[in-house]
């Protein structure tokens, strides 16, 4: 019970700063995520839910201005993907 108050608290306090960091924008994280901060850059006017899933650390996301994230798009940061083809 208190770890979900906890986790709770946690994402309102992370809601927060995110709307603070992008208020050039209309993007919200998903609570799924596992990024740092500075790993995504976002431009002006973009919109949609943000999943990140990330294992390195030298990788950043940077989505242009006025771009629609479609539901269930998920972002996966340094992961081994054959950029020859789409992934399914």
């Amino acid at each position: 019970m208190l770890n979900n108050i906890k986790s709770k608290i946690y994402w309102l306090r992370e809601d927060r700063r995110w709307r603070q960091r992008n208020r050039h924008n209309y993007t919200t994280v998903s609570h799924k995520s596992t990024y740092k901060k500075s790993d995504i850059q976002i431009g002006n006017g973009t919109y949609g839910e943000i999943l990140v899933l990330n294992d390195c650390e030298d990788v950043t996301l940077n989505i242009g201005c006025y771009c629609c994230i479609g539901p269930d798009v998920t972002f996966l940061l340094g992961r081994d993907h054959a950029s020859s083809r789409t992934s399914l």
